[in-house]
């Protein structure tokens, strides 16, 4: 897999929020992030959007329960080191319990009535195939789902 790459991280947080605001499932949901317009990563673009998407669409389904005015995707850089950068996708929804924090990386495991387990392994292969890594901190910064990426970012 070629790891040449430039895609601005910013660009497309912001070109998978406005596709997720336009389906009826984010209704009331608001998208809290300052990410820098410098960070370019070597993921490429359409691989990017997909992890952001299945992370989005996820939290959007899990606060469907909570009032309009409470749901909340917050978009955080936690650290920045010279190749990787750590974000936080953070939700206000019903959370992870600690049982399940490894299970819903397995192919096949859902909670989602109609769900069919396979958009955290989506994310999990491609961020992994760029040596990056993925993983959930409980309990989550936002009482829900706290979703910890590392990804790779190009020094220019």
């Amino acid at each position: 897999r070629t790891q040449n790459h430039r895609t601005n991280l910013k660009d497309t947080i912001d070109k998978t929020v406005r596709l997720i605001k336009a389906k009826k499932s984010s209704s009331g949901v608001s998208f809290n992030y300052s990410i820098p317009e410098e960070i370019i990563t070597s993921i490429s673009e359409s691989e990017l959007q997909t992890v952001f998407i299945n992370l989005f669409d996820n939290s959007c389904y899990w606060m469907k329960d909570v009032a309009e005015d409470k749901r909340e995707i917050l978009i955080n850089i936690e650290e920045r080191k010279q190749e990787m950068i750590t974000l936080t996708v953070s939700d206000t929804g019903s959370g992870i319990e600690p049982e399940d924090a490894e299970k819903i990386f397995v192919p096949g495991v859902t909670a989602k009535p109609k769900g069919i387990g396979m958009g955290l392994v989506i994310i999990t292969e491609i961020v992994k195939s760029y040596d990056g890594a993925i993983g959930v901190r409980i309990p989550g910064d936002k009482n829900g789902a706290t979703f910890v990426l590392e990804i790779p970012i190009r020094k220019e």
